[in-house]
């Protein structure tokens, strides 16, 4: 397992990604921040221009990367490495990458890959605008017009076994957070879309789960 994790924080400190680097620190991993102290360029360029530029430096096989300021890691590389590689050989995946999932479609905020891939597939979303497509400079719409008409092939963690986007109802068991429809323990919580506070962010959607994780 060779694995780097990249997450955006275009902040000028580390404030706003705290609940992502905590957790990050208690199951010991190493997150590779890109964009601290710069101002903030848009979503096309955090999760595709940026991102591919970051890619360029890395040097594991693998690439987790996870949006960072309404995130919670769950568990460790580990667990997710092994969910990745069961969901990755399941039967309706032909590719090495392996994206987030919520109720309307694929979340941009969440992918797992190899490092060849994952430079393949933004590379191509970078240059394959859809047309006739409202909103089409934004990561998610690239995404979501690619996949659907086929010129993208990627594994989906329909099970939310990786990604969990809490657009759902959730239990804690055993100080994990369980999808009870799916019976699944995720390994990434990800408070996507909706209202984000100037000053705090989302800690009022995660600070109930926060504390309830024992921080």
């Amino acid at each position: 397992m060779s694995i780097t994790v990249l997450a955006p924080a275009y902040y000028t400190s580390m404030y706003p990604v705290r609940y992502l680097a905590e957790s990050a620190k208690r199951y010991g991993i190493d997150v590779k921040w890109y964009g601290l102290g710069k101002p903030y360029p848009g979503w096309y360029d955090v999760q595709i221009i940026d991102l591919l530029e970051e890619l360029a430096h890395v040097t594991t096989s693998h690439v987790l990367y996870t949006d960072a300021s309404d995130a919670i890691f769950l568990t460790n590389l580990d667990e997710i490495w092994w969910k990745y590689i069961a969901c990755a050989k399941g039967p309706r995946v032909f590719s090495q990458m392996v994206v987030s999932k919520e109720q309307s479609g694929i979340c941009a905020g969440g992918w797992i890959s190899s490092r060849e891939e994952a430079i393949y597939t933004l590379d191509f979303l970078r240059s394959h605008k859809p047309q006739n497509v409202e909103d089409s400079d934004n990561p998610q719409v690239r995404w979501r017009t690619n996949v659907t008409k086929q010129f993208l092939a990627v594994g989906i963690d329909y099970s939310r076994d990786i990604f969990q986007v809490v657009d759902e109802p959730l239990d804690i068991v055993d100080g994990r957070v369980f999808n009870p429809r799916l019976d699944t323990y995720p390994c990434i919580l990800h408070f996507a879309g909706g209202y984000t506070d100037p000053t705090n962010g989302k800690a009022a959607l995660i600070e109930p789960y926060w504390k309830q994780l024992g921080y």
